[in-house]
C-alpha cells in the first residue's frame, strides 16, 4: 500500500531523486547506472581536467565562459588602468621608481624629498634655500613681463662685481669709469679729496686760515698768520707767514718811517 500510495521510504519513485536512505557505494562503478559518491566524483573531475598552465599564484588569470581558469600570468604595464580620480593614490602608495611621462603633478601639499629636484623649468614665486631651520629666500617682485638673467659660466676673481650687459647677461668684472653714475657733491660724506682730484687734501683747517699751495702744486696747506704778519713766498715758491718788513710803523694816528730818508 505504501508503494501504491507513494509513501514508501524504502524505494525511490520513478522520475524522482528524493529518498532518505543513503546510497551505498562499495568500489569503482562498472555499469552505466551504478551510483557514485561525491568524493569519487570530485576526484574524477580533478583528474579528468586537462592541464592548461603551471600551478602557482598569479595576479592575472584568464577564464573561459564557464568561469574556469585557463591561464595565469603576472600583471603587465598595459593591464593597469589610468587613475584619474583624486585621492586614488595616497600615503605611501608610491615609494620607489620613477614617475615618467608628460603627466603633471598638481598638489596643494608639500613636495618633500631628500634627493634632487631638477627640470628644464622650475616655476615658483618664492625660492627658499634652507640651512637647518633658517633659509635664504628669493622672491619675484611685481612684474609687468618676463625678466631673464643668464648667470656667468664661472666665478669671478676676488674683488670683482657682477654686472649686466643690459640684456640680462651677467658677468664678473671690475668697475670702469662708465659704470659709475654722476653724483651730487652732497653724496660725498666721508674721506678726503686729494689735490689731484680738485680737492684740498686736508681733513680740516683753523679759523681765519688761508689755503696755499706748496712749491709744486701737489699739496695745499693752511696758514694762520699772527697779528702783523703777512704771507711771503720764498725762492722755491713756498708760502709762509713772516713780518711785513716795512720801514713804516703806526702809533695811534701817527705814521713813522723807521730809518733812512724819503726820496
Amino acid at each position: 500500500m505504501a508503494l501504491i500510495g507513494g509513501t514508501t521510504t524504502q524505494y525511490v519513485k520513478s522520475g524522482s531523486a528524493n529518498f532518505t536512505a543513503a546510497p551505498q557505494w562499495n568500489g569503482v562503478p562498472s555499469g552505466a547506472n551504478d551510483l557514485v559518491n561525491k568524493t569519487y566524483v570530485d576526484a574524477q573531475v580533478a583528474a579528468g581536467l586537462p592541464d592548461v598552465g603551471t600551478a602557482g599564484t598569479y595576479t592575472k588569470v584568464t577564464t573561459d565562459s564557464k568561469g574556469r581558469v585557463t591561464s595565469g600570468a603576472a600583471l603587465a604595464e598595459a593591464d593597469i588602468p589610468t587613475l584619474s580620480t583624486a585621492g586614488k593614490v595616497s600615503g605611501n602608495a608610491l615609494n620607489a621608481g620613477t614617475i615618467g611621462g608628460s603627466t603633471a603633478i598638481s598638489s596643494s601639499g608639500n613636495l618633500v624629498t631628500t634627493g634632487t629636484v631638477q627640470g628644464a623649468v622650475v616655476s615658483a614665486t618664492q625660492l627658499r634655500v634652507f640651512n637647518g631651520a633658517n633659509y635664504v629666500q628669493l622672491a619675484a617682485p611685481a612684474l609687468g613681463g618676463n625678466v631673464n638673467f643668464s648667470l656667468p659660466a664661472a666665478d669671478g676673481a676676488a674683488g670683482t662685481v657682477m654686472k649686466t650687459n643690459g640684456s640680462g647677461q651677467l658677468s664678473f668684472g671690475a668697475l670702469s669709469a662708465g659704470d659709475i653714475p654722476s653724483l651730487d657733491a652732497a653724496k660725498i660724506t666721508t674721506g678726503t679729496i686729494p689735490v689731484a682730484r680738485g680737492g684740498t687734501g686736508l681733513t680740516g683747517y683753523g679759523n681765519n686760515s688761508v689755503l696755499v699751495s706748496n712749491g709744486t702744486g701737489s699739496a695745499i696747506s693752511s696758514l694762520n698768520c699772527a697779528l702783523g704778519q703777512v704771507i711771503k713766498f720764498d725762492s722755491l715758491g713756498f708760502a709762509g707767514c713772516a713780518a711785513d718788513g716795512s720801514q713804516w710803523t703806526t702809533t695811534g694816528s701817527d705814521i713813522y718811517y723807521t730809518a733812512g730818508r724819503l726820496v
